[in-house]
């Protein structure tokens, strides 16, 4: 009986690891023969790599970078067709696009071509809890060791880094990009507990937006800058606004970017943007610097270039389409036909057949976006009115919708304007006066499913009505 358990031992381990050799024959074999295989004759593959800003939000499905860049081009390299192989999705962080990479090359490897890494938006890290990457040469244990650290925290240079040694370990050809967002319109640390200064900060929010006090408001400011206990996140966001308002863009810029870098956001720190330029040098890789291009446009980063916090507009998004037609022009020269230059807005809606009903949805998903991420707990950013009775504004020209549904949606978004403003009797008036409509249509407002659970705090905090969208029971 002994001698047959030891036996069994014997040939359960001998499986195994014949099994573990055969596993990492395979996860070494696939990506060398990919490595090894040339370029295809016939097509060029491009993989999109990122997240939200990669799939085209808020102009999703229709209009993306990477579309306006093959408009740009042609649609070939090389007198080649491209075919765009979308990896990126909305919501996605590095760690996910690197599983989905690497899970399609290994089930893909004769689709060898070049990848496109606009990513890292929804990576936020400042760098102080920096881990380094190990490199391991065997395929199955960094496998194990990626599927273990799934349970901890990466940081930002890791994960890219190992996304970056990925797309190498199968020959495709990487372009990285800096990223950035509306540093100047989203307040860092907005669900922060300043119960003990939130009297100040509204007094010097009174200074700057209604009497236009600056040098009042910058006294105040750096009174509190010297308390040990003060969010100096809002500290330098206000300090940004004064700088924007007196005109001096850099210097509001670097107060916006500096706060963001203190607290955990929506919004890419300096430290990432640094880390993608430090990975693109080590691995002689080309950079498409979208931050430098913002960064140095003597604009304000904010609504200039971006509909919500971190979604660009359609001017921006031409703009990353050219900085990539340029790059993949640099490096291959004459193989890259630009056709079209200086390529206007209007040029890529009408290409894209992209109509009014198109930009209503994107209103509306810039609206439902603003609001969320202005408002946490009771702290309320307030300058943002201004843009979002502009996005109400054009979401009421640009309804497509007839009847009670018109007015339910434009009753709702209204309603929770003034929800963000704190004006509860305003609030109040419009659902009294709408409530059967909206009662009875707030099924067909189609707001982003995503703040259906923000929206029913507000109007149960205003309203006193709990599960507006009847979350319990869809």
């Amino acid at each position: 009986m002994l001698k047959k358990i030891v036996f069994l031992i014997i040939s359960l381990f001998i499986v195994v690891f014949l099994s573990l050799i055969f596993i990492e024959a395979v996860l070494q074999l696939i990506p060398a023969l990919s490595r090894n295989i040339p370029l295809p004759n016939d097509k060029v593959y491009i993989y999109i790599v990122g997240e939200s800003s990669s799939v085209g939000e808020p102009y999703s499905s229709h209009i993306s970078y990477y579309k306006i860049l093959n408009y740009i081009i042609g649609g070939k390299i090389n007198n080649k067709n491209i075919n765009f192989i979308k990896i990126a999705y909305s919501g996605d962080n590095i760690k996910t696009q690197y599983w989905k990479y690497l899970i399609y090359r290994y089930t893909h490897p004769f689709r060898k071509g070049l990848v496109f890494i606009y990513a890292g938006k929804n990576d936020w890290d400042n760098g102080k809890n920096e881990d380094c990457l190990i490199d391991y040469k065997s395929k199955l244990f960094e496998l194990i060791n990626t599927i273990f650290r799934s349970y901890i925290r990466e940081g930002f240079k890791s994960k890219y880094e190992k996304l970056i040694m990925a797309t190498k370990n199968f020959g495709d050809i990487a372009f990285v990009t800096t990223i950035a967002g509306n540093y100047s319109g989203f307040m860092p640390h907005l669900d922060a507990d300043n119960i003990q200064y939130k009297e100040e900060f509204n007094r010097i929010d009174d200074e700057i937006l209604i009497s236009k006090n600056y040098e009042k408001a910058l006294e105040k400011l750096r009174n509190l800058e010297e308390k040990k206990d003060s969010d100096k996140s809002w500290i330098y966001y206000r300090y940004g606004k004064i700088a924007e308002f007196t005109g001096k863009i850099k210097e509001a810029n670097d107060y916006y970017i500096k706060g963001i870098c203190l607290y955990s956001n929506l919004i890419p720190t300096k430290y990432q943007i640094e880390c993608v330029r430090n990975l693109a040098k080590k691995y002689n890789l080309t950079l498409v610097d979208i931050f430098d291009k913002v960064y140095n446009s003597g604009k304000i980063i904010g609504f200039n270039f971006y509909k919500d916090n971190q979604h660009p507009d359609i001017k921006l998004y031409i703009t990353i389409a050219e900085l990539f037609a340029n790059a993949l022009k640099e490096k291959y020269g004459d193989k890259i036909n630009i056709e079209k230059n200086n390529v206007s807005e209007e040029e890529v809606y009408k290409y894209f057949n992209f109509d009014e009903n198109g930009m209503y949805f994107v209103y509306r998903h810039s609206l439902d976006v603003t609001l969320v991420h202005s408002k946490e707990n009771d702290n309320v950013n307030r300058y943002v009115f201004e843009q979002v009775d502009e996005y109400l504004r054009k979401i009421i020209e640009l309804n497509p919708y007839d009847g009670e549904q018109r007015q339910a949606i434009i009753s709702f978004y209204s309603m929770m304007v003034e929800a963000l403003k704190g004006n509860k009797e305003k609030m109040i008036e419009i659902y009294s006066n709408h409530k059967d409509i909206i009662e009875n249509n707030k099924y067909n407002i189609y707001t982003r499913f995503c703040d259906w659970k923000e929206y029913n705090q507000w109007v149960s905090n205003y309203l006193g009505i709990e599960d507006f969208f009847d979350l319990k029971q869809r």
